[in-house]
């Protein structure tokens, strides 16, 4: 059992099971979009690899850590 979970902006302090649903209702797809509609993400921005991967699989928290160069691999496509 990992003991790394991720699952909040802890500048903003929400949750991403919070922040999902909000985006999702808001019509938001990028972490941009949700950092202007929440400010999540636009602080420290270590929640931002997580906002993006969240925002394309609906995940709310995550058990490993992402690095800031894994955002291109889940940053959601123009098109989605």
């Amino acid at each position: 059992m990992s003991s790394i979970r991720v699952d909040r902006c802890l500048c903003t302090r929400q949750t991403f099971a919070k922040l999902l649903p909000a985006a999702r209702a808001a019509g938001v797809t990028t972490s941009e979009e949700l950092g202007r509609l929440t400010g999540a993400g636009t602080h420290c921005g270590m929640c931002r690899p997580y906002l993006c991967r969240g925002l394309k699989t609906g995940e709310t928290y995550f058990t490993s850590l992402l690095a800031q160069g894994q955002l291109e691999a889940v940053k959601p496509d123009a098109n989605d």
